[in-house]
């Protein structure tokens, strides 16, 4: 998080290494972030948050709620339905499941820095 601790990123995702690994490898690019690990979390983070982040890195398949229910209800929600969302799923098929989703793009897993960081430069630019 930075100092004023708006996490400019949330990463959405239930396997600790693949949440930890993002989360390190955006530290290491000095870009904001913070991590949930299920869906419910990530939208309590969201509508606590008194800064929204810019992005969501979400993973399709959790238990509990999962990563489509976790986009569905972030749409219906207006003061969270302008986050971009970007999903991460080591499933080929997403990729046409993201339009459906309206989503923003998507990262297939295991996630390669140069595509991560293209991402966060698309997407998660600080608003002006």
């Amino acid at each position: 998080m930075s100092a004023n601790g708006h996490a400019r990123i949330l990463v959405v995702e239930d396997d600790q290494d693949v949440r930890d690994t993002i989360l390190d490898l955006l530290s290491d690019e000095g870009v904001p972030a913070a991590g949930t690990a299920d869906g419910a979390s990530a939208l309590r983070f969201l509508r606590s948050a008194p800064v929204k982040p810019n992005l969501i890195l979400l993973d399709l398949m959790m238990p509990g709620v999962n990563g489509l229910e976790v986009r569905r209800l972030q749409m219906e929600d207006p003061s969270l339905a302008n986050i971009p969302v970007v999903l991460l799923s080591a499933d080929v098929t997403t990729e046409s499941t993201a339009g459906v989703m309206r989503a923003a793009g998507y990262l297939r897993k295991p996630v390669k820095l140069a595509h991560l960081l293209e991402v966060v430069q698309r997407y998660g630019a600080p608003e002006a």
